[in-house]
């Protein structure tokens, strides 16, 4: 029971009924249900829609680690086994303004749910899992730094600014979703991370993931202010005065879990994932693991 103990939680992550996402294994998705041609068209309009990050920290020595090629593939099978899965429940979706909301809470949840499922915990041994929560009256300024403290302790700053600049990149994107409307279908905003590493000593890889569930209403606090100029053709928007340094309220739930990853387990399932991956992607694979490929940062 404990090795699967954050499932049920992660079940009441969204407000919607309407997203219950069941976790086939991956020999139930056929391949037939999204053509390569599909497949490439869905996952270039996903990646507008930031529900998950995927990021990879390389040490000096990467090239001799025969354990970064076996990220690169995880990164990839778990990422497409999500498309999928998503992908066979809601196959009407074309991710417009009206998707959107319910879309960010599912596909988290699919990553989730196949991170923590049958197959993938064969590969990946939990070593910890904390559940937190945040209700603290920030500053724009300290949303970002404080936020980005507590989730990465400890880590030297020449790390934290690379994870700064991939995270708010995240966030751009997020903001520049109209959550406006969402209060009526959803009040959180979900988001997962999966950040991929190797211990300093033994170069143990690891696997650690954010799941946060943040209040909508208190999102805000991330958004730059911006301003439109010009008119026609030359209209555009451009940042626009610093934010009052007034604090106000920011609320989130996320849960923290660190994974080993089994390097005999995965010797033993490797040829089981490309599999899967071709099967799925058929003559578009190249295509798609370059779509797939994870954000890096250099240790």
């Amino acid at each position: 029971f404990p090795r699967y103990c954050n499932l049920w939680v992660y079940k009441n992550m969204s407000d919607s009924k309407t997203d219950i996402l069941k976790l086939y294994s991956p020999e139930d998705l056929s391949p037939e249900d999204l053509p390569p041609e599909e497949l490439l068209k869905l996952i270039k309009k996903e990646k507008k829609v930031p529900a998950t990050t995927n990021i990879v920290a390389t040490p000096s020595n990467i090239n001799e680690l025969d354990e970064k090629n076996d990220i690169d593939l995880l990164v990839t099978f778990i990422s497409l086994y999500s498309t999928k899965l998503v992908h066979k429940a809601k196959p009407e979706w074309k991710l417009d303004e009206n998707d959107t909301p319910i879309f960010l809470n599912m596909k988290s949840n699919s990553f989730a749910k196949i991170i923590e499922g049958p197959f993938m915990s064969s590969i990946l041994h939990k070593e910890s899992y904390v559940e937190n929560d945040v209700d603290d009256d920030l500053t724009f300024a300290q949303a970002h730094v404080e936020n980005l403290k507590r989730l990465f302790k400890g880590f030297p700053q020449t790390i934290l600014t690379q994870l700064d600049d991939i995270l708010n990149g995240v966030v751009k994107l997020l903001a520049a979703l109209d959550t406006a409307e969402w209060k009526e279908r959803e009040n959180h905003l979900n988001s997962y991370v999966c950040y991929y590493f190797f211990e300093e000593q033994s170069m143990q890889p690891k696997l650690r993931t954010f799941y946060f569930n943040i209040d909508v209403k208190t999102f805000k606090i991330f958004i730059p202010i911006t301003i439109v100029i010009g008119e026609g053709k030359h209209r555009r928007t451009v940042p626009g005065p610093p934010k009052e340094e007034v604090k106000k309220k920011f609320v989130m739930k996320y849960f923290d879990s660190v994974n080993n990853i089994d390097a005999v387990q995965m010797n033993n399932n490797r040829e089981f994932i490309n599999k899967m991956i071709d099967k799925w992607t058929k003559d578009a694979r190249k295509e798609v693991e370059e779509l797939f490929k994870p954000e890096t940062v250099k240790v």
